[in-house]
């Protein structure tokens, strides 16, 4: 009987662990079909909010927010990394629009009189 409880244990361990590696895992990469679709975006905008830990963020413009993905950005203008951006910084920056999230390629400080705008490039 001991052996027995023993191999359905075991049995049973194996199968939690197969239904854990079977589950679909979400690709956090970002796709190049996206730079090759010129899904393409630049703006100007206010920090709102800042996860450092999940690398995005929240910027204003004009009356809307979007929320940005900094995993692959290349920081410019006094920034390197995404845990200096401040709310109500005034930034500037370019990305591409992937799997439904915007992420954002560059990012830098905007001019001091800069005004919020954004643009889909479509080229």
């Amino acid at each position: 009987m001991k052996k027995l409880s023993i191999v359905l244990s075991v049995v049973i361990g194996l199968l939690m662990v197969k239904s854990v590696y079977s589950q679909i895992w979400l690709d956090v990469t970002v796709p190049s079909d996206a730079f090759a679709r010129n899904e393409k975006f630049k703006f100007t905008g206010e920090i709102q909010r800042v996860d450092p830990k999940f690398w995005i963020a929240t910027v204003s413009i004009g009356e809307k927010a979007y929320v940005g993905n900094f995993e692959f950005a290349k920081f410019e203008g006094g920034y390197t990394n995404i845990g200096q951006l401040k709310p109500g910084d005034k930034v500037t920056g370019e990305g591409v629009i992937a799997e439904g999230q915007n992420w954002v390629t560059r990012i830098k400080k905007a001019a001091s009189d800069a005004v919020p705008w954004e643009v889909l490039i479509t080229e």
